[in-house]
């Protein structure tokens, strides 16, 4: 348990990348700034006096990819059985998806699936009129595939989603029927009315999760 005043820092091979989220005497950090390969965490806590303590053993993590799509429609965008970060947006796109389908197979480990970074939402067609629900453009993360060989639903508290903004942009939609999938959508307040409505964008739909927490599944860039 830290003591009043004191922080917990986290180092990534060596340098300070950020601080903890602590809870008693358990700690959270979400670094979503990584490219494939191994990199080394290590932490310490920095008293109100600014001494630091020891560093902690380190914790080497793997990080498989990332794994992106084309600027089209990807009918299977799947990963490693390790830790990936799966993307439908390749990194040159000007239109984030807009138009296109994606969908994606974590295939095992932790995996971090991108529907926004900080060039905006991503399957949003920028269309709120009423009636335009989205339903041409999002990204959807099976459970397994139609051929059974991959079997590997997202998994809440690992598998994390990546959005573009706060989560007061977005709702959560459970029991969420489309294209002969069910799970949980994804929704983006588009006109930003603070209520689900006929004018908002679905960017996203998780197959056979009843529920998700934008809370603690989602990482916010």
């Amino acid at each position: 348990v830290l003591a009043d005043g004191d922080v917990l820092t986290i180092l990534r091979d060596g340098s300070p990348v950020g601080t903890a989220t602590v809870n008693s005497t358990d700690w959270s950090f979400d670094d979503v700034s990584l490219g494939g390969g191994t990199y080394v965490y290590t932490a310490l806590v920095n008293d109100a006096a600014g001494n630091d303590g020891p560093p902690s053993d380190p914790f080497p993590f793997q990080v498989e990819g990332p794994i992106a799509g084309t600027d089209g429609s990807d009918p299977m965008i799947v990963g490693t059985t390790g830790n990936d970060i799966l993307s439908g947006v390749p990194d040159t796109s000007t239109s984030l998806g807009a138009g296109t389908i994606d969908v994606f197979f974590g295939n095992g480990g932790a995996d971090h699936f991108v529907f926004g970074d900080s060039r905006g939402v991503f399957y949003d067609d920028g269309n709120d009129r009423a009636g335009n629900t989205g339903k041409s453009d999002y990204g959807l993360i099976r459970s397994i595939s139609s051929d059974g060989l991959i079997d590997t639903p997202f998994t809440a508290g690992e598998d994390t989603i990546q959005l573009a903004g706060t989560s007061a942009d977005y709702f959560l939609l459970d029991n969420f029927a489309l294209d002969g999938f069910v799970g949980t959508a994804i929704v983006y307040d588009s006109n930003g009315s603070g209520q689900p409505d006929q004018k908002d964008e679905l960017i996203g739909l998780v197959e056979g999760i009843a529920s998700l927490s934008l809370e603690t599944d989602f990482i916010w860039v």
